[in-house]
């Protein structure tokens, strides 16, 4: 039966805390790192995690995400020693997750915990679920023309008349229920009797003016209680928070005003420009398709400028301003997506993310003078994410130093053709793509079983994806982290999304094939691939020798009690965390099974006096 290690999406706005009483239990120590009993559940309940096809139990499950998570503080506590975490790479990547956790801290203030839902805004969201209202209306882009509308329908002109008229704009029919429309426009409809109309009323589609022509009473099956129930709820919470927050929003922003370089931004926008249609002809990425710039692309921008330039002023705060140069950096860490190279699309959207960079420097600054950094909620996320980055960057360096002679790629050929390399093969479809909103959308298609392939026509970056629909050949086990995953997982499984340096990877293995290999290609065509596939198992096993002797140079101590006594949900899930005032990462950080280890660490305490 097909298992997928994946669960999408829960929505959190709030700390991710899946019990109500922190336990602050330690079950794995190494030096001063520590995983506690509060963060392997959070980690273990919010990861997708693939389950062997051999017989496991649950015990065996709980011990080989503890050992991934105890090699990964293993990991930063080295990375720490090294002063890894002075890096420019974990300083950039820190400081903007910091900012979206201080964020976040001030939205729980002045928004989540100022929300109140009156009992009267429930009972009317439960009467309001019990109808539905059939409305024709008419419609405009323009705010002027809607008036005018609205001027002659009360002058005495008829609604059906206009709406003929009308009609050839769009569609011209909508029954409303509660909750598909804004609030305010809910309420304009809610309360016509048949036959009256609304006020021109701004919709997303343009300018409106609704006409009830009638209320349907709709049927509620007892057994819907609870769904009902929930709409209400998610609804009234939403508006009451959205009251809130247009508030505060108001009162926040309303005295304040910054103003940035307009020569700079001029000169930035028209290089993002440049930037597009470079990555657009390098890519060879299809107008239908969007372009993304990630970090190193935007980091381009600084070629642009003189180092002197770089290090003026573009965003005009009054005190403490930023530096173009900041600001670049920062603008990295959130990519920059367009539909075309065109100048005029490029400005506006530029000019929204400009604004909302600074707005939330704005919020962010005002979070810090809060000292919300300093609550424990916030520290102990970010301690969380800061040994991640500091495990992924010390790991990558093994990555880089694992070269592959010549003669010992001919070597693994001349085993290869005798069919004894000892390694399995896997056959994967995989859909990658850089955007965590892609990630959830093939996600959700998923649970809809739709096929994988056409998700990696649709929405992988691979070029050849969509002649392939993202199936690979075989290749073995030992060849990354996808391979090493996909060999403890059965035909049909599914897993993701698994991060990797060129973005995030979801993947379904078709097939798979012991050492069987027949070569039919002289070496000149296999050497490179070859190579690619021994320095990735060199690296892999050099990180195995090494998580050995962190364990034994930082005492490395697994408390087996406690962790068999910590009762876990059993379902493999991928969970987004939506931040207060914007933003969206993983619950939790991502962490790929890695527990080869144990077994040579367990020999080498053994053999110890």
């Amino acid at each position: 039966m097909k298992k997928v290690f994946l669960f999408c999406s829960l929505i959190m706005l709030c700390p991710v805390l899946l019990r109500a009483q922190s336990n602050d239990e330690v079950l794995a120590k190494a030096g001063d790192k520590t995983v506690t009993k509060e963060e392997f559940l959070e980690r273990f309940e919010m990861t997708p995690w693939p389950r062997a096809p051999k017989k496991v139990t649950p015990e065996d499950l709980k011990k080989d995400f503890l050992y991934t998570l105890a090699a990964e503080k293993l990991w930063a506590a080295k990375a720490h020693e090294m002063g890894l975490d002075t890096s420019k790479a974990i300083k950039m990547a820190f400081s903007s997750l910091e900012k979206m956790y201080v964020r976040d801290a001030l939205w729980q203030v002045e928004i989540k915990q100022k929300t109140v839902i009156p009992e009267s805004e429930e009972a009317k969201g439960y009467l309001r679920t019990r109808f539905a209202y059939k409305t024709d209306y008419l419609i405009s882009g323009s705010e002027e023309a809607i008036k005018q509308m609205y001027d002659s329908l009360r002058s005495g002109s008829s609604f059906d008349t206009m709406l003929k008229k009308n009609g050839s704009k769009g569609p011209d029919t909508l029954t409303v229920s509660y909750g598909m429309m804004e609030e305010a426009v809910e309420d304009e409809i809610y309360n016509l009797m048949v036959g009256q109309y609304t006020p021109p009323v701004f919709t997303p589609n343009g300018w409106c003016i609704f006409r009830l022509r009638d209320i349907v009473e709709l049927r509620q099956n007892p057994k819907d209680q609870e769904k009902v129930a929930q709409l209400v709820k998610k609804i009234t919470n939403e508006r009451a928070t959205a009251r809130v927050y247009q508030q505060f929003f108001r009162n926040f922003f309303s005295s304040q005003k910054v103003t940035v370089d307009s020569k700079i931004f001029k000169k930035l926008a028209d290089n993002l420009v440049r930037l597009a249609k470079e990555k657009k002809d390098t890519d060879s990425i299809p107008d239908s398709s969007s372009i993304t710039l990630q970090p190193p692309d935007i980091l381009r921008l600084e070629e642009a400028f003189s180092p002197e330039v770089l290090k003026t002023n573009f965003v005009q705060f009054e005190k403490n301003p930023v530096s173009l140069k900041q600001f670049i950096e920062e603008f990295a860490m959130e990519g920059f997506s367009t539909l075309a190279p065109e100048a005029r699309g490029v400005y506006s959207i530029f000019n929204r993310v400009v604004r909302k960079y600074i707005e939330n420097e704005m919020l962010t600054r005002e979070a810090f003078k809060r000292g919300l950094q300093n609550l424990p909620e916030v520290k102990k996320s970010l301690d969380m994410w800061k040994d991640n980055y500091l495990s992924q960057l010390l790991r990558s360096t093994f990555k880089d130093s694992s070269d592959v002679s010549e003669a010992e790629a001919l070597q693994y050929y001349h085993k290869m053709q005798q069919g004894s390399t000892g390694s399995a093969s896997v056959k994967i479809v995989e859909v990658l793509t850089d955007s965590l909103e892609v990630a959830e959308k093939v996600l959700d298609a998923i649970k809809k079983d739709t096929d994988i392939h056409e998700l990696a026509r649709m929405y992988s970056k691979r070029e050849d994806a969509k002649r392939t629909g993202g199936e690979t050949d075989f290749f073995s086990v030992n060849e990354g982290e996808i391979g090493h995953i996909a060999a403890n997982m059965a035909i049909g499984d599914i897993y993701g999304p698994l991060k990797l340096p060129e973005g995030y990877s979801i993947f379904k293995v078709i097939g798979k094939k012991e050492d069987s290999t027949h070569i039919d290609k002289p070496f000149s065509e296999l050497k490179e691939s070859i190579k690619k596939e021994l320095s990735t198992e060199k690296a892999y096993n050099s990180a195995v020798k090494y998580t050995v002797k962190l364990a034994a140079e930082y005492g490395l101590k697994i408390d087996e009690k406690a962790l068999e006594s910590t009762q876990v949900i059993n379902i493999p899930m991928f969970t987004f965390r939506y931040m207060g005032f914007g933003g969206k990462l993983p619950a939790v950080p991502l962490s790929a099974p890695f527990f080869d280890w144990v077994s040579p660490w367990m020999e080498y305490k053994s053999d110890l006096p």
